[in-house]
């Protein structure tokens, strides 16, 4: 028997140089946009660990002054949040700022599937984390003073749930990705094999996560409704805390928005493609977006941003604290510090 080996014909050869060439462009792209992404992601691992650092030193050396149980309370949870903040800043960099591609050898089998199932790892957690602090603060807002009064057997059944919800979820989700994912390598890039699970990969996704993005965004909504009918009824006091849920409830519908977004391009009918250089960069950008959201999240922001300010910002603080005491009992300014 004689073995015979096809030869494509010069048609079939150039559309496969043509494919090759627009791929390995793309991922030639990646790696531009990949580098600013590294730098952003850097940045802002870098300050919210300083500025954590900063806030528990500060801490332990007892500058807080307000001995007060509410304020001490408020001041508990800013901890809590700084940490879980620079925690998912440095899962943020892990995830956006690094790839094992760029350390071990190129699109083998083995170097596509740790550097995608890494990527996966931290982005979950990041994202477990980010959520996790928007529904703190949540919680935070409806135990002030002068939300109290909304903070009902219902809401607080919704919350809870709606944790419980988000931590088996997200959890849940990620590591069916880490089980069934199957990433091999080619000449042109990383690429995912197509079976049964992926597209059941996206309805998960999907359903797991519009249940707790939906009560979050509900939790945040309830109080700014209520705040309007009632200021369109009667005349009343102003409400210091409604600028503060309505700027986290922004960054929570900024963070729900972009994650639907990405999620519905890649839904499993929609998108054929099985290159995941594309995707890999989009989850990166996304989840940059989220931590800039979180951040901008908290009226100090820029201190956050730029944590050499607190310094300057802390006789302003303490100044602000003795004045809003007098007017409010429990200073808008010490819960702005944490949430």
């Amino acid at each position: 028997m004689i073995n015979v080996t096809e030869i494509p014909n010069s048609s079939e050869t150039s559309d496969s140089n043509s494919e090759f060439g627009t791929l390995f462009a793309a991922w030639e792209l990646y790696q531009i946009f990949c580098a600013p992404l590294a730098a952003i992601a850097l940045y802002i691992a870098i300050t919210q660990t300083a500025f954590c650092f900063i806030k528990l030193k500060k801490k332990d050396k007892g500058s807080v002054t307000d001995t007060r149980s509410s304020s001490q309370a408020y001041e508990q949870y800013a901890s809590t949040l700084n940490v879980m903040m620079a925690l998912a800043a440095i899962l943020g960099l892990l995830r956006s700022g690094f790839d094992f591609l760029w350390v071990l050898e190129r699109f083998k089998d083995f170097s596509c599937q740790f550097s995608s199932k890494f990527k996966i790892a931290a982005y979950t957690l990041s994202l477990l984390l980010v959520y996790l602090i928007l529904w703190l603060r949540q919680r935070i807002f409806y135990q002030h003073p002068q939300l109290k009064h909304l903070s009902s057997r219902t809401i607080k059944i919704l919350s809870w749930t709606m944790s419980i919800m988000l931590v088996i979820g997200v959890l849940f989700t990620g590591v069916l990705y880490l089980v069934t994912s199957i990433y091999i390598g080619t000449p042109i890039g990383c690429q995912v094999v197509k079976n049964t699970w992926t597209s059941i990969r996206y309805y998960v996704l999907i359903i797991v996560t519009v249940f707790f993005q939906v009560c979050l965004l509900g939790l945040y909504s309830y109080p700014l409704i209520q705040h309007k009918r009632t200021s369109q009824s009667i005349s009343q006091k102003e409400n210091l805390v409604i600028p503060l849920i309505r700027r986290a409830g922004i960054a929570a519908g900024c963070c729900v928005a972009t994650d639907v977004a990405i999620a519905l391009i890649f839904l499993g009918p929609i998108w054929n493609g099985q290159v995941v250089t594309l995707a890999t960069l989009l989850y990166d950008v996304n989840n940059i977006i989220n931590l800039i959201a979180a951040i901008f999240a908290f009226p100090n922001w820029r201190n956050r941003l730029m944590p050499w300010r607190i310094g300057k910002d802390e006789k302003t603080r303490l100044a602000g604290n003795e004045s809003s005491t007098q007017n409010h009992g429990t200073s808008e300014t010490n819960i702005s510090s944490a949430v």
